[in-house]
């Protein structure tokens, strides 16, 4: 499922083309770019777009930076890191600060697909399941209005059934009220009873 909205933070202008023409035009991506880390904090913040590429090493800010004022901001955005420097210290920074994946320069288009699909993959799961929450509740929500209105008119028909003259209520058996009608014109009650 592509049209996700992908932020691209990179000084470099050769690496947003090539990330353009080659990996998220091609397979349906919207683009979005950004020429350093404050720039790109800014967009990320105001057009929360769907996945951000960000690089490591940019004038003003740098990606951990970025990472660091995401996290501050309580932002769920997934990110791909993309460096020149490959390390395992790196990796487990990275991953404890929430990237989902990062890739190392330079890199072929499909490598870079990879992991936009493996990050939005997560991110459409993630969506999936909130949205199932939310109708789950609302759901719950509504079918327990419908009790309690049913619960209330019941009550208020139990408060408003009428009585009659002779003790009875509307909701009282039909043979009771017979019984009673001929124990008024002198038949016995148990006979009366024993005849119906």
């Amino acid at each position: 499922m592509a049209g996700e909205t992908i932020l691209i933070v990179d000084d470099a202008q050769q690496n947003h083309h090539f990330l353009n023409d080659y990996v998220l035009v091609p397979n349906g991506y919207k683009p979005m770019s950004a020429r350093d880390g404050v720039e790109g904090l800014q967009m990320a913040l105001r057009n929360k777009p769907d996945l951000i590429l960000l690089d490591l090493n940019m004038p003003r800010m740098d990606g951990m930076e970025v990472l660091r004022q995401l996290n501050a901001n309580n932002s769920d955005i997934p990110v791909i890191l993309m460096t020149f420097h490959g390390s395992e210290d790196i990796a487990v920074e990275v991953y404890r600060m929430g990237v989902k994946d990062y890739v190392i320069k330079p890199f072929y288009p499909d490598e870079m697909l990879r992991a936009i699909e493996k990050s939005l993959g997560e991110s459409r799961l993630k969506k999936e399941k909130d949205a199932l929450i939310e109708r789950m509740m609302q759901s719950n929500k509504e079918l327990q209005a419908r009790v309690n209105e049913f619960e209330r008119a019941v009550q208020h028909g139990q408060e408003r059934r009428p009585a009659h003259a002779d003790g009875t209520t509307a909701a009282a058996p039909a043979r009771c009220r017979r019984a009673n009608h001929r124990r008024r014109r002198g038949v016995s009650h148990a006979r009366a009873m024993a005849t119906i």
